[in-house]
């Protein structure tokens, strides 16, 4: 049986995001594209989305997922995991701890026209904000 075309696009995005791959990850956004996530006011359109995510792995330069599992309805593809970081970079003016971080979450994407047109992620911040100091961890 064939892999569904939607978990196949939202694997080779995160695959793209993982390489670094800029110019292929914004290619991949739709031109109406929404990224909506909790610590942003407002959803960001493709340029702010891209920008905010390379400024995210400035920090964690070896930023990259781990797909756990994935499911796709109607025009939507959900898939959770884990994204994996290492902070190298200050991050929110917080200096370089060299802390490795796994960090789960769950990213759902509306795909049309074969692109990301929307997408929402929720993901562990309070696991990145122990990481880096911020958040005393309470084991």
């Amino acid at each position: 049986m064939s892999e569904n075309p939607l978990v196949t696009f939202a694997r080779d995005f995160f695959a793209t995001m993982d390489r670094h791959d800029w110019p292929a990850v914004r290619a991949m956004l739709h031109p109406g594209h929404r990224f909506h996530m909790p610590m942003a006011p407002a959803p960001l359109p493709p340029d702010e989305h891209v920008a905010m995510t390379r400024g995210f792995v400035q920090s964690f330069p070896d930023f990259r997922h781990t797909i756990e599992q994935q499911f796709a309805s109607g025009d939507r593809v959900v898939t959770m995991g884990l994204i994996h970081l290492t902070h190298e970079g200050e991050f929110n003016g917080i200096p370089p701890t060299g802390a490795r971080i796994d960090c789960s979450f769950i990213n759902v994407i509306r795909v049309e026209d074969h692109q990301n047109a929307e997408e929402w992620v929720q993901m562990d911040t309070l696991a990145i904000l122990r990481g880096v100091g911020v958040v005393p961890d309470h084991a």
